[in-house]
């Protein structure tokens, strides 16, 4: 949480998110998503942000959910992209960033089977999302 509320740019804010968080919290990879069919945000080349077909987040997680923690799996591959065949367990929370963006979530990805699973306490890793909300739709200043 320190690590994203000190980053000075949105780039930094990316760059914590989808690299640093690995590190910190010995995760094999960490994912952000954005939901949308808007072709110039396909054009982004940003490592670690996946842009997904639109309604791709509620098949994943389902309509409303917001959380889904899964162990001894194998990872999606439209989030996981080449790494998911060594994702076995994963927690993936979506993003509510603002009504005015599109769908988005972060994923987090282990190559142990036990690392994640359904029967887990999620408050933590909600917190973090709720936070990484906040300091997304802040470096974003969109209109309320």
């Amino acid at each position: 949480v320190l690590a994203v509320l000190a980053s000075k740019s949105f780039e930094q804010v990316i760059h914590t998110v989808t690299t640093d968080f690995a590190v910190m919290l010995d995760l094999d990879m960490v994912i952000l998503c954005i939901d949308t069919n808007d072709e110039k945000m396909r054009l982004q080349d940003t490592r670690g942000l996946v842009v997904l077909p639109e309604g791709e987040i509620e098949r994943c997680l389902g309509a409303g959910k917001r959380l889904s923690v899964r162990g001894d799996i194998t990872g999606e591959k439209q989030i996981f992209g080449a790494g998911a065949s060594l994702i076995r367990s994963e927690a993936i929370v979506r993003l509510n960033i603002s009504p005015v963006t599109p769908p988005s979530l972060i994923a987090f990805g282990s190559r142990d089977p036990l690392r994640f699973d359904a029967g887990q306490s999620t408050e933590l890793v909600t917190f973090l999302a709720c936070v990484l909300e906040h300091v997304i739709s802040t470096w974003l200043d969109i209109p309320e």
